[in-house]
């Protein structure tokens, strides 16, 4: 049994973040992964349908869940379908897969913006860093953004042209689309060479900023051993001041309580022991209320500081995957373009096209490089 999509041997059930379905004739719609363990299932107009859960991935497919319909999915590479079934039913055939992708899901790239806005927002200052320690990783972030603005132009004019290219059938039509085609293909691999070099800057300034981070992260690990014992000492301070309110509560009541009252009465002037029982009463019930609220105090000041901290490090080990991203991306336009060019040459040497469209004839043997490099459009759309 050969593989289906033996020539996307890098697109697997392990990587695939994008799945383009349809019919033998036309595509309806796509699975894009949004988030680590969430796909969003989108219509032709890209909007989205349904949500479902990434239960689990191996080699040639991911397995998704929608709770709210109770309806599973298999995104199955090897066969190149899309599976479906409905609660404890087999799976059964729903769609073709006609096109995949592996570009990193939106979710790691939206880490771009999010650390502009973490850094805008004082984000340095809530973790202890000095201020302007990650300012050159900030710069070097909105160059990427601003770059990765003009190459998703670059590619949705890409797409548009090449939707066109694979209906027309006249060569003339032919030959102006797969000139507009290759003219958008050489823009985009020069922007992705210049994107490529500026991330090489930034994956310095990340690998910088990820250290001052893992620093701070020390600093604020001990800090967190510190609130915590402190958080025991009040809790330790509760469990005194309450067994001095009992004993005080012991004072004024019963026998001891009713002597002690006897003999204000008459020994008021010198000695009152009901007043000192009241007062011990009052200042282990103020006790206990201070060390309650200072543990309350101490929890919030614990979670903030693990949330804002937890909410860094993610940020910046996301942006330690980007460079790699980068050179994916120009490696794939490369061999895009070698693909579309080599199509080409064949083409011209062809006296004919058998029953095909020209148009077809370039769809046919090189679509699926092309739709992988189109996955790079919902993941870039998250940067701007």
């Amino acid at each position: 049994m050969s593989n289906a999509n033996q020539s996307e041997v890098d697109v697997n059930g392990k990587n695939v973040t994008r799945v383009i379905y349809g019919n033998a004739d036309s595509e309806l719609g796509s699975f894009v992964q949004a988030e680590e363990h969430i796909w969003i299932e989108k219509n032709l107009e890209n909007q989205p349908c349904f949500q479902f859960n990434q239960l689990f991935r191996d080699e040639w497919s991911a397995y998704l869940f929608d709770p709210a319909r109770n309806v599973s999915i298999q995104l199955d590479l090897w066969k190149q379908k899309v599976l479906y079934k409905s609660g404890t039913s087999a799976y059964s055939d729903l769609y073709a897969i006609r096109g995949v992708s592996s570009s990193p899901a939106s979710y790691l790239f939206a880490s771009f913006q999010q650390f502009n806005k973490w850094y805008s927002s004082a984000g340095e200052a809530r973790i202890g860093l000095p201020a302007g320690s990650t300012i050159d990783l900030d710069r070097v972030i909105r160059d990427y953004r601003a770059r990765v603005k003009q190459i998703t132009f670059e590619l949705k004019h890409l797409q548009s042209d090449w939707n066109r290219l694979a209906v027309a059938k006249s060569e003339g039509v032919v030959t102006a689309y797969l000139k507009e085609v290759i003219t958008h293909l050489l823009t985009t691999e020069s922007q992705a060479t210049e994107l490529v070099t500026v991330s090489a800057e930034g994956k310095v300034r990340t690998i910088a900023a990820e250290s001052l981070v893992e620093m701070q992260t020390k600093a604020t690990d001990a800090r967190i051993v510190t609130l915590n014992a402190e958080i025991v000492a009040t809790q330790a301070a509760q469990v005194t001041a309450r067994e001095s309110l009992r004993q005080a509560q012991d004072e004024l009541k019963g026998d001891k309580g009713f002597l002690n009252g006897f003999l204000t009465g008459i020994t008021f002037t010198i000695y009152n022991p009901l007043q000192e029982n009241i007062d011990k009463a009052n200042t282990a019930v103020s006790t206990i209320n201070q060390k309650l609220q200072q543990q309350k105090d101490l929890s919030r000041q614990l979670a903030q500081t693990q949330a804002v901290l937890a909410e860094t490090r993610t940020l910046v080990q996301q942006l330690r995957s980007i460079d790699v991203a980068f050179r994916d991306f120009l490696n794939q336009l490369t061999q895009t373009k070698s693909s579309l060019v080599a199509a080409h040459t064949s083409v011209v040497n062809l006296s004919n096209t058998s029953s095909e469209s020209l148009g077809n004839w370039y769809f046919q043997r090189t679509d699926k490089n092309m739709q992988e490099i189109f996955g790079w459009i919902d993941s870039f759309s998250s940067v701007v």
